[in-house]
C-alpha cells in the first residue's frame, strides 16, 4: 500500500590540494601565455576602442530611457494640472 523510498546515500568526493603541483600549473601558464598581438602598443589601442564602444553604447540606452521617463512624468504633471486642480 504504501511505497518507502531507498534511501539517497552518501556520495563525497574526497579533495586534496596540491602546493606544489599548483605552483607548476602556475608557472607552466605563464609560460605558455601570450599576448593576443605582438605589438603591445597595437593590442592598448584595440582595447581603448572596445572600453569606448562599450561606454557609448551603454550611455545611449540608458538616454533613451532616461527621455522616457522624463516624458511620462511631464505627461503626468500636466495631466494633474489640467484635470485635478
Amino acid at each position: 500500500m504504501f511505497k518507502q523510498r531507498k534511501t539517497r546515500g552518501f556520495n563525497l568526493k574526497s579533495r586534496y590540494y596540491d602546493e606544489d603541483k599548483e605552483r607548476r600549473d602556475n608557472v607552466l601558464r605563464t609560460k605558455n601565455e601570450k599576448i593576443p598581438f605582438e605589438d603591445k602598443e597595437k593590442y592598448r589601442e584595440r582595447l581603448r576602442q572596445n572600453w569606448e564602444y562599450r561606454r557609448s553604447t551603454s550611455s545611449s540606452k540608458n538616454y533613451g530611457m532616461r527621455l522616457v521617463i522624463i516624458f511620462g512624468v511631464l505627461v503626468a504633471l500636466v495631466y494633474a494640472l489640467f484635470y485635478i486642480f
